[in-house]
């Protein structure tokens, strides 16, 4: 008897902590402090407060903006999880929008699925009626629809998560990734300070500046000039097609480098062919290190997945398709279903890993994007930013997103002697391979994108 009683109360305490296991939905983590409808509907009809940025000088300071501190403290606790919500959405959003970037291209491609939420969470704070309530559905914040009025989610908490995400890779000496944010207006046009804040919340620097359109080709030569300056010529000529009648240009850059968390030995690298196709290969070179990784030979996808780990809470995933099959094969799958999935069929193993050094830059059109996924009524003509400017009818001409990222040998620790008394699996990365950038409290997507040749 006693044995029985035992168990029940056993069984009685196991079904109490389930049932204090509250699911939150991801609105509740990011909606305004005590929000009401009441407050939703005077925030509406209240104008937003305006702004006119300084105008540009070609020659002038380079030095960013200033930053607006973090208005509130959170727990370590409500920060993760807030992290863990937005990385779960943004690896969805970021999904979608790399299947559709990279339909019809056999070239290399690079995205950001953080980058590109970002860009998205701060025009939001700037969009009215339905174009806000568009934007919040595609980011997957929207609230509970029985609801009479339009909740609003705080922009400004989604974007202070996302510098809390990116920040986690900064702690130790050596690290690099970087965000930076440039916004030009014409003239005599003005911003909200909400946007301008917003672009301040996720970015390591940001760049608000006037500019005259009047005269295109010097506008476009200047403003390509101040980008290239400020990001330490790291970004260059990204602005095309500035006409006399450009409301507005956007451009968010992130750039990161990737340090593993034990390097390669410089001296193991060595040129080998990397196959192009079935007929075409280029010389590369390709860095080789035994030691112990997590992978998984995936049936679903006819692939191979390498989890290698860069820096300290960060890692790269390299999906390298078997023999005979396409990458068009393995990406045509990917999901957060299927990562999920690789994560839990992981093992452990001796591997002899073999990877092309290579770097790569790659700048997406977030508009032409939207266009491609029949969304173009979020960013392009019609959409309505009247809380961004009040500048009648405006418009956003040019929202691009830009990334970079190199790896090389480089890493924290040196790499440990050659085991001899196992003969490792080889993993040679000869071939077209998807990879993908994670980091790994959140588990959000860093960034993402295919190799199809590392020589270019």
């Amino acid at each position: 008897m006693p044995r029985v009683l035992g168990l029940l109360l056993m069984l009685v305490a196991v079904v109490q902590t389930a049932a204090n296991r509250v699911y939150v939905h991801p609105f509740n983590l990011f909606a305004y402090n005590n929000f009401t409808c009441e407050i939703a509907q005077a925030q509406a009809h209240k104008p937003p407060e305006m702004l006119k940025p300084s105008l540009m000088d070609p020659q002038g300071s380079i030095e960013p903006d200033g930053t607006t501190p973090q208005e509130e403290s959170e727990t370590d606790q409500a920060i993760n999880q807030k992290a863990a919500v937005l990385g779960e959405l943004l690896n969805s959003l970021g999904l979608r929008l790399y299947g559709t970037l990279r339909q019809g291209k056999a070239a290399n491609t690079l995205f950001s699925p953080g980058n590109a939420f970002g860009i998205l969470s701060t025009f939001y704070l700037g969009a009215s009626n339905v174009t806000a309530d568009s934007l919040q559905r595609l980011l997957g914040l929207s609230a509970d629809t029985e609801k009479v009025c339009l909740p609003l989610f705080d922009g400004h908490k989604v974007l202070r998560t996302l510098r809390h995400i990116s920040s986690q890779l900064n702690e130790s000496a050596g690290d690099e990734l970087r965000t930076h944010t440039w916004t030009f207006v014409g003239r005599e046009g003005d911003l909200s300070r909400e946007f301008v804040r917003g672009t301040q919340d996720y970015s390591d620097a940001s760049f608000v500046r006037s500019v005259d359109f009047d005269q295109a080709g010097g506008a476009e030569t200047q403003v390509n000039s101040f980008i290239q300056r400020t990001s330490a010529s790291k970004v260059e000529q990204l602005f095309d097609d500035i006409s006399p009648s450009t409301n507005l240009l956007f451009a968010s850059s992130i750039h990161f480098k990737g340090r593993w968390r034990t390097a390669f030995r410089p001296e193991a690298t060595s040129l080998q062919n990397f196959w192009v196709d079935d007929k075409t290969s280029v010389p590369v070179p390709l860095m080789s290190r035994v030691g112990n990784f997590m992978y998984v030979d995936d049936k679903a996808t006819k692939s191979t997945v390498v989890k290698m780990p860069l820096k300290k809470k960060v890692y790269i995933l390299t999906a390298l398709p078997h023999k005979g099959t396409s990458l068009d094969h393995v990406e045509d799958q990917l999901s957060t279903k299927l990562l999920s999935s690789w994560q839990q069929q992981f093992k452990e193993g001796l591997l002899e890993v073999s990877l092309p050094k290579f770097s790569l830059n790659s700048t997406s059109d977030l508009k032409g994007i939207l266009s491609d996924m029949k969304l173009s009524y979020l960013l392009d003509e019609g959409a309505d930013f009247s809380r961004l400017s009040t500048k009648e009818d405006f418009r956003l001409d040019q929202v691009l997103s830009h990334v970079g990222f190199q790896v090389s040998e480089e890493g924290e620790e040196d790499p440990v002697g050659p085991v001899v008394d196992m003969v490792p699996l080889k993993f040679v990365v000869n071939r077209p391979f998807f990879f993908a950038v994670v980091e790994e409290n959140s588990n959000a997507i860093l960034l993402l994108g295919r190799i199809t040749n590392p020589s270019l």
